[in-house]
Formats: structure tokens, C-alpha cells, sequence
């Protein structure tokens, strides 16, 4: 969970809790205003996650590939608090599409932000768009696929 319970101390709290899904986690030692509902189903998360959820938090320690689950929930408009790696910074545009933090102080500033309903709403909408905009639809997405199938092929 990388800085997330470190830096959420004092944040959150029993009227204010974080909600942590994915499988393994049941491993961790979660403080008690962590409140983890285990593994997930996309649909799930579609209908009853993101709809309900003020942001997307996700403090990776190391550097990743394509952040798949940031841009599915920036295309969900829900607002994404991640780390300042490499990968993050490349879908998200720091203060408009979402939040890229390296400090505790950082990731309160963020959610203190984003817990303002009309700041959510904006920044939000702009991160869909922006996904939208620069990845596409998962259809798109394969369109790429069969061009570039189709390219190696010839």
C-alpha cells in the first residue's frame, strides 16, 4: 500500500473511511478507518465503486507499465491521486486531470481539495475527457490492435 496508511493517519478517520479493494490485500495490517472489501468485479466496480467514490488513490512505490486502473477510472471521471512515477505523469496532468503527490503534506492537499464536491465534479469531468480524448474507447483500443496485427502480418 506503499505511503497510503502513513500519510492517510489523521486524514481519515470512522465518519471518513477508505475504502481498499483488489485481492491479497487481506495480508496487510489495516488501520481502523481502512475499511477493505476484497477482490472486485469490473461490473462492480462500475456500477456501485465508481459512482459512489470521491477519488481513485493509488501510491505506488515503484514504476509501472500503462496504469491500467488509473485511466479506467479517469475514463470513469472519477479523480486520481497516485504517485509521482514516471507512468502516472503520463496520463495524468497534475492539478487538472488529477493529482501526482510525493509528500504526506501533497496528499492532503489533494484530498482535502477533492473532497470539495465542485472540485471532484471538475476535475473529474476533465480527466474523462482527457482520456477520452488521448486512449479512446476500448474500442479504439482494438482498432490499434488489428492495425498494428495487420501491419506485422504484411
Amino acid at each position: 500500500m506503499g505511503q497510503l496508511f502513513p500519510w492517510g493517519e489523521g486524514l481519515f478517520d470512522k465518519d471518513d473511511e477508505l475504502h481498499v479493494l483488489g485481492p491479497m490485500q487481506e495480508k496487510i495490517d489495516m488501520p481502523p478507518w481502512v475499511r477493505f472489501h476484497g477482490a472486485t468485479h469490473p461490473r462492480e466496480l462500475r456500477e456501485r465503486w465508481f459512482p459512489e467514490a470521491a477519488g481513485l488513490v493509488t501510491l505506488s512505490q515503484h514504476d509501472e507499465g500503462r496504469p491500467q486502473v488509473i485511466l479506467e477510472a479517469m475514463a470513469s471521471g472519477l479523480p486520481v491521486i497516485a504517485s509521482d512515477q514516471p507512468a502516472h505523469r503520463d496520463v495524468i496532468r497534475h492539478g487538472e486531470t488529477g493529482w501526482l503527490v510525493s509528500s504526506q503534506k501533497e496528499f492532503h492537499d489533494a484530498v482535502t481539495w477533492l473532497k470539495e464536491r465542485d472540485n471532484n465534479i471538475l476535475m473529474g469531468k476533465q480527466a474523462r475527457a482527457w482520456v477520452l480524448e488521448n486512449i479512446g474507447t476500448w474500442t479504439d483500443c482494438a482498432a490499434r490492435y488489428v492495425d498494428a496485427y495487420r501491419t506485422v502480418v504484411r
